[in-house]
């Protein structure tokens, strides 16, 4: 089990070696990239990575060929029609559809992506004027080939947003951008996969305190995502499940782990209980065994400490 804090010059060194070219360009724009796999360290699997952006980055409008989830953990970016994201926010998008441009603010932003697949995250599909172009990251011509793109068609964000609302709707027949998602919102909180009556009854016993968000349909067996907030002094039990985990700590506090702290556990390993100090506390948990999530949150895993 490794447990960093997100502001640690050790938790952004975990990259493989074959892709060093990415990491070393993010940090000579002073940002900085990590990844951690939910899973064999393979591009087929499912995984987290870790971006800091310096204040005023613009990350282009782009697309993957997965699901992927965001989670923002320190500072803030503007992604455009109105939504200036700040720590805690989500944003999930479906394969294919574009978002961006994203430019962090004043302080910066680090945020998590969870990708349903590794290989996706460096193979990026940009959308431009003259049609799409797939770049293919993982080599250095590749990289230097999506930068150029870049380049040429840098677009200001209402130039980029007209163009992609001309294509037309989404496939769910929405704006064809990313859903935005904030637990400061009371509907953040009503989320559930309609399939699964287990969890909404856990929901149900913690109103406002509890919600999952499923990665793709029933049958893609992708990650979930599960969103906690404890009260002052309340407790989550220590846990050990199938498969692996990523949990973490966005806003708040525990008695061992300050804001912006993250646990990466492997399959059995024993995560330790969380007791949410005197300002609460808010947790993303991430899960790659769909068998973990139901037992994770049953009302006997939650007690109420002395702070």
């Amino acid at each position: 089990m490794r447990q960093f804090s997100v502001r640690e010059p050790a938790f952004w060194e975990a990259w493989p070696a074959h892709l060093k070219h990415l990491q070393d360009d993010y940090r000579s724009l002073g940002g900085g990239l990590a990844t951690y796999f939910l899973g064999p360290e393979d591009p087929a699997s499912p995984a987290i990575v870790a971006l800091g952006m310096a204040p005023g980055f613009t990350l282009s409008r782009h697309s993957h060929s997965c699901h992927r989830f965001e989670i923002v953990m320190e500072g803030s970016f503007d992604a455009g029609r109105g939504n200036v994201v700040t720590t805690g926010d989500a944003m999930i998008s479906a394969p294919f559809i574009s978002y961006g441009p994203h430019v962090a603010g004043p302080g910066g932003s680090k945020s998590l992506e969870i990708f349903g697949d590794y290989k996706a995250s460096y193979t990026q599909a940009l959308q431009t004027p003259d049609g799409v172009f797939h770049c293919d990251s993982s080599t250095v011509a590749g990289y230097a080939e999506y930068r150029a793109v870049q380049r040429k068609y840098a677009m200001s964000m209402v130039e980029a947003r007209a163009m992609q609302d001309s294509l037309g709707a989404a496939p769910d027949g929405g704006v064809p951008d990313q859903h935005f998602l904030s637990p400061r919102d009371p509907a953040f909180w009503t989320n559930c996969p309609a399939e699964r009556a287990d969890l909404r009854a856990l929901m149900q016993a913690r109103p406002g305190r509890l919600a999952f968000f499923r990665m793709g349909g029933a049958a893609d067996k992708l990650p979930y995502v599960a969103v906690i907030k404890l009260d002052p002094g309340e407790c989550l039990a220590a846990e050990s499940r199938h498969g692996n985990r990523f949990k973490a700590l966005v806003t708040g506090s525990t008695s061992t782990l300050p804001a912006g702290s993250v646990i990466d556990a492997a399959p059995g390993e024993v995560t330790p209980p969380l007791t949410a100090g005197s300002d609460g506390a808010l947790l993303y948990e991430i899960f790659a065994d769909l068998r973990d999530i139901a037992p994770r949150y049953a009302s006997a895993r939650f007690t109420k400490q002395a702070i």
